[in-house]
């Protein structure tokens, strides 16, 4: 019976080191997630940052073609005006003898 008791004592404790292991590895192991999900939550926030900057740079694309497309009629306007005065400067001079 004694010997029994001891040899119940010996696999409680061999079963307790086993335990006591697969909790370290098992540690390990989600140290190891852990890193992991940390570098994935990096990642991320750069993908974030880079993709919030474009999204602003292509908002201010959008302005900047808003703009020229608007400023189109006046370059047109001023071109007109260019061109009759070009036509109406070549009549005068036109006039002139040497």
């Amino acid at each position: 019976m004694v010997s029994s008791s001891h040899e119940s004592a010996r696999e409680v404790e061999d079963n307790a080191n086993n335990i006591l292991n697969s909790f370290g590895d098992l540690n390990e192991v989600i140290t190891s997630l852990d890193s992991q999900i940390q570098l994935i939550s990096s990642a991320a926030n750069q993908q974030m940052s880079v993709t919030s900057n474009i999204s602003t740079n292509i908002e201010q694309i959008q302005g900047n073609a808003e703009n020229v497309t608007n400023s189109l009629p006046r370059v047109t306007e001023k071109a007109t005006e260019a061109s009759d005065g070009s036509s109406e400067l070549d009549r005068a001079v036109s006039g002139f003898s040497i």
